[in-house]
């Protein structure tokens, strides 16, 4: 699935008051002229849209102005020559039969405060999803976050690739910095995180090599084998040694003759140090336990963070990957509730195939449903699209307002006092009948149109909501962060298996 660019209208954006483009269907495109023409700001307004920032003046922002200077007289991005004409960038993209209108917006009452100037105040420029490309209606409904972009655009879309004013200079730059420019141009991610995994794996297998039991037991073999060598020797015959130097290395206290004059301070330092090893004969078992314990020690030590997790959530360390499809599972329904809420004036084909719970048939009904709005939707006038939306969000309102307050009779839409509620729903109702008849043939088809589809999804929803409340009811929040993130720091050791789990043995 690939979209591409095909109209273009920017506002009040860097050297343009106003300029409107229409690329058609194109799939290569060119722009040339002279230096200063607007070519550079062209990609400037397509890569603010798509990332919510331009690199380059990131760039230029933080090394060469001061970071601790609020306040600025004039906004870099904002044409102060339009007038009082919003900032706006607007781009329709295309997709077979599918159209996506998505655009970056600041009223110009934000750039009359000096501290909203700072060239990286792009917070400001506020990303829209528009329901067509003549729309303006940049309202909290119609707003989304960049978040929506990776949504859209995941499969097919990385980065604004390009190379940007004054990049010769990367053949004159540090390796590093090198790196830094190319990372711009490139989707390097993927590669990142199998180096960071490449290193996670490369640590645990050093940890592994320089474990001491293990080095420990290497040794231990090492002295068997010098043991099965030596006993292999004695069985095929002795092998007979000669001294061939002439200096003494016999210990002091392991002499035959043991002293060649008597000396009596000798003496008693000899018999002191056989006092000394006589007393520690009977302490040999005590010296082995303590030396074990000392292993043991070193062992907790070592594996610490994981023994706390053990013994704070014993068994329900393996409930991470049950976990992980509570939330999968959660994730997709809100998902989907959020495409419900937007109500069947704007869902698409996508939207409504990625839908749970569609009857037999009534998927392919829903989808003949969207085309003959559209169809109805290019027939009738712009009043009728807005009166079909309009009923929408009353009726969403309306059943909102019954959930909250039930009893209420003010009408949640003018503030009337009505004698009790099914008058309000009755008189607005009558309402809804009059603004329909004042349409016309194909105002009105929309407008039942709508209804039908919005009674359509209200069942889908009902079903979402019964889900998400069971699902939310078995799903434990505070535990999957902390196994999530005993997972994170796991170093691939099990303390339960290891020396750590043994009783320690008491040498006191």
């Amino acid at each position: 699935m690939k979209w591409q660019i095909s109209k273009i209208e920017v506002s009040s954006f860097n050297a343009f008051k106003y300029i409107f483009l229409n690329l058609g269907e194109s799939y290569l495109l060119t722009l040339d002229g002279p230096n200063g023409c607007g070519k550079t700001s062209i990609f400037d307004a397509i890569e603010l849209l798509l990332t919510g920032q331009i690199n380059r003046i990131q760039n230029l922002f933080s090394t060469l102005l001061t970071k601790n200077k609020r306040d600025y007289a004039d906004n870099l991005f904002w044409n102060s020559r339009s007038g009082e004409n919003d900032f706006c960038i607007k781009i329709e993209f295309i997709n077979d039969d599918s159209k996506l209108v998505l655009a970056r917006h600041c009223p110009v009452a934000i750039f009359k405060k000096s501290a909203n100037n700072r060239a990286d105040k792009y917070e400001n420029f506020r990303l829209y999803e528009l329901p067509e490309f003549g729309s303006s209606d940049f309202t909290k409904v119609n707003q989304r976050d960049n978040n929506f972009l990776d949504k859209i655009f995941r499969k097919n879309f990385s980065f604004l690739n390009y190379l940007e004013q004054g990049q010769n200079r990367l053949l004159h730059t540090r390796v590093d910095e090198r790196k830094d420019k190319l990372g711009n141009l490139f989707n390097i991610s993927d590669i990142e995180a199998e180096i960071k995994g490449c290193n996670i794996i490369y640590g645990k297998l050093t940890r592994h090599i320089n474990d001491p039991e293990r080095k420990a037991k290497v040794e231990a073999l090492r002295e068997d084998i010098a043991t099965l060598r030596d006993t292999l020797q004695a069985e095929v015959g002795l092998v007979g040694y000669k001294k061939l130097s002439t200096t003494d290395v016999q210990l002091g206290w392991d002499k035959e003759i043991l002293f060649s004059t008597y000396s009596e301070v000798d003496h008693r330092a000899y018999h002191e140090s056989v006092r000394k090893i006589t007393a520690l004969l009977p302490l040999k078992a005590t010296i082995k336990t303590r030396v074990h314990n000392e292993k043991i020690d070193a062992e907790i030590v070592c594996n610490e963070e994981s023994l706390r997790s053990l013994a704070q959530f014993g068994k329900d360390l393996g409930k991470l990957d049950e976990l992980e499809a509570i939330k999968k599972g959660i994730d997709e329904l809100e998902r989907s509730a959020s495409i419900i809420k937007r109500g069947a004036t704007v869902i698409s084909h996508e939207e409504a195939r990625s839908l749970p719970s569609w009857a037999d048939g009534r998927l392919e009904w829903f989808k003949s449903q969207i085309k003959s709005r559209n169809s109805l939707r290019e027939k009738s006038s712009a009043n009728a699209n807005l009166v079909a939306e309009l009923e929408r969000l009353k009726r969403q309102l309306l059943e909102e307002h019954k959930k909250s307050y039930p009893d209420d009779q003010l009408c949640p839409l003018c503030g009337a006092d009505w004698e009790d509620r099914k008058s309000m729903v009755n008189a607005t109702e009558e309402r809804t009948k009059q603004v329909s008849e004042s349409l016309g043939q194909d105002g009105k088809d929309l407008f039942n149109l709508i209804a039908v589809m919005d009674a359509g999804l209200k069942l889908i929803d009902t079903y979402i909501q019964d889900s998400l409340k069971h699902l939310k009811l078995t799903f434990e929040l505070n535990l999957h962060a902390a196994l999530t993130r005993i997972k994170l720091l796991a170093s691939g050791n099990n303390p339960a298996t290891g020396e750590a789990a043994k009783r320690k043995d008491s040498i006191y």
